[in-house]
């Protein structure tokens, strides 16, 4: 009866052993699972916050390419803008040089009119504006379409004997004989120093 028992004690004690060799073999397996798992899950949780990187880093070279090209591309339109700026401003520079330089040529051309002429140098700037309204009405009817050839004629001798007028009051006739006198001798000592336009200048 004694040995009975003891063999049924040890049965159970080998089941027990058994079952916890059993418990302790499915933990096992359960926690390694689990561990391959945590695993994939950690590698595709990496590998998605790879991807993510991935796209931000090329989303931002994109960005940044494209910023590059439209600070070229307006780089290049202010270039061209500039000079296209500089271009129009030379070509203003020179026009109104050569102005201003036909405007002196043509007033050192009176100066020695108005110096062979003897006339009263106190006189001169009254007499060169005369001159200058004088031209610019002359520029102004030649360049007038709405006049016929026989009307712009008519229009210009009527200036002429406008301006022999005004230099008469200003300066008076003999002073204005010998400006005719004298320019008319500087034109024979100078062809072509007056256009045809500026010829009318003539006191006839």
């Amino acid at each position: 009866m004694k040995n009975l028992f003891l063999a049924g004690i040890l049965v159970f004690s080998l089941s027990a052993a058994q079952a916890q060799t059993k418990s302790k073999s499915s933990k096992k397996k359960s926690e390694s699972a689990y561990a391959k798992i945590n695993a994939d899950s950690q590698d595709r949780l990496n590998s998605l916050r790879t991807d993510a990187l991935e796209a931000d880093s090329m989303r931002i070279l994109e960005d940044s390419l494209a910023a590059v090209v439209l600070d070229s591309t307006r780089t290049a339109w202010k270039m061209n803008k500039t000079n296209e700026i500089d271009s129009i401003n030379q070509v203003n520079f020179t026009n109104l040089a050569q102005t201003r330089e036909k405007q002196r040529n043509m007033e050192r051309n009176w100066q020695i009119i108005y110096k062979s002429a003897k006339l009263n140098p106190a006189n001169w700037q009254q007499v060169s504006y005369l001159n200058s309204d004088f031209e610019n009405k002359v520029t102004a009817t030649n360049q007038d379409e709405m006049l016929a050839a026989e009307a712009k004629s008519a229009k210009l001798e009527e200036l002429k004997k406008e301006r022999k007028t005004k230099l008469n009051n200003l300066v008076g006739k003999s002073a204005t004989k010998r400006l005719d006198k004298e320019q008319k001798k500087f034109n024979e000592k100078n062809p072509g120093v007056f256009t045809e336009t500026e010829t009318l200048v003539e006191i006839q």
